[in-house]
């Protein structure tokens, strides 16, 4: 039942990307019962699936971040002369559609947490705090 939430985006993302979502999403599942009992929060249906739901966002947002940033340092680093870096048969520039689409789901992401009255700051907390925090707002 926890993965409820995350079953509604994660078919939409690509296979590995969705994979390791869904990986976390059931690794934070699986801690939630020790997650709860160091937060002394009551466990309940819809607080698991929250605190599910803002793992596989964080886990999201990780990926998505850390290759958006590793690109654009990259880029960054090597200077004007360099216009991207190569992997595979793929270039990555900053002004590439990856790039782009990245840029554009960090962006996406932030305001689907704002709207939900979350920020980047609060799913990066330890997930006990985060227990607290969805238990706290649903008072």
């Amino acid at each position: 039942m926890s993965l409820r939430y995350v079953n509604a985006f994660a078919p939409e993302l690509p296979y590995t990307l969705r994979e390791q979502v869904l990986d976390y999403s059931r690794s934070v599942e699986a801690a939630s019962h020790d997650i709860s009992k160091e937060a002394e929060i009551e466990l309940t249906d819809e607080l698991l699936d929250q605190l599910v739901l803002i793992a596989a966002v964080r886990k999201l947002h990780a990926i998505c971040s850390s290759s958006y940033w590793l690109l654009y340092n990259s880029t960054k680093l090597l200077g004007n002369e360099v216009t991207g870096v190569r992997v595979g048969g793929t270039t990555f520039s900053r002004e590439s559609a990856h790039f782009n689409q990245l840029s554009t789901l960090l962006g996406d992401l932030e305001t689907v947490l704002r709207d939900q009255g979350l920020s980047i700051e609060v799913i990066r907390q330890p997930y006990p705090e985060i227990l607290t925090f969805l238990a706290n707002e649903r008072r």
